[in-house]
């Protein structure tokens, strides 16, 4: 005499499966909306934002420290290198700095429609020692067409914004016009920062406290 063995409906059995099926579903779902959450929550808590430029690749862009000054907007490097905030009178180039081994990439900061006063930022590789800064400063400096550049007999450390630098200042002259430059060196074994600022000597002090300090105050630099 045949047995018949009972069906025991599987997973995907068209049979209905009753309340322990609807309820493994609605676990499914609520575990399924915890994740989504968390995602989103840790999406929300991100120091970054993402940038994606032309071309498909993508870049996260870092955030300005502090809050900007007034008539200052945000900027954020699209390589992910530095943000700062800058006056909404000045644009932002990309630009080339003779240096004494290759050029350098660099961004130069200038009023609209003007060479001077500047403020150029570029990333030098491996830790550059603070008694190679004359020569690198002298050599991006005179790549610009100036000349008679003398740079102060030592160096001195100064804490402006979230970093210290070791600063240079010098002089020099550019087009017959005498300018005065501070250079800003911050080391690291992951690529050194180089800042330098220039303006004509007779309206140095303006550009100084007006726009270089308060950009300088607001970096912030990858890691």
């Amino acid at each position: 005499m045949a047995t018949n063995t009972p069906q025991i409906p599987g997973a995907f059995s068209a049979e209905p499966r009753g309340r322990p099926a609807l309820a493994t579903i609605g676990l499914a779902l609520a575990l399924g909306g915890l994740v989504l959450m968390g995602f989103i929550a840790r999406a929300n808590e991100r120091p970054l934002i993402c940038h994606c430029p032309a071309g498909g690749t993508s870049a996260m862009l870092l955030r300005p420290s502090g809050t900007a000054p007034a008539g200052f907007v945000a900027y954020s490097d699209p390589r992910g290198q530095f943000a700062l905030y800058v006056s909404s009178t000045w644009s932002a180039a990309a630009t080339t700095l003779a240096t004494t081994s290759r050029p350098l990439a660099a961004t130069t900061f200038a009023p609209h429609g003007t060479d001077l006063p500047q403020w150029s930022i570029a990333t030098l590789a491996g830790n550059v020692p603070s008694t190679q800064l004359a020569a690198v400063v002298g050599a991006a400096i005179q790549g610009q067409g100036a000349t008679s550049f003398a740079p102060a007999v030592a160096t001195d450390r100064a804490v402006i914004g979230a970093y210290e630098w070791t600063h240079l200042a010098a002089t020099a002259e550019l087009h017959g016009a005498p300018i005065t430059i501070n250079a800003y060196l911050r080391p690291s074994t992951d690529g050194s920062t180089l800042v330098i600022d220039e303006s004509l000597t007779i309206l140095a002090s303006g550009p100084q406290q007006q726009d270089f300090t308060p950009m300088l105050a607001s970096l912030t630099l990858p890691g």
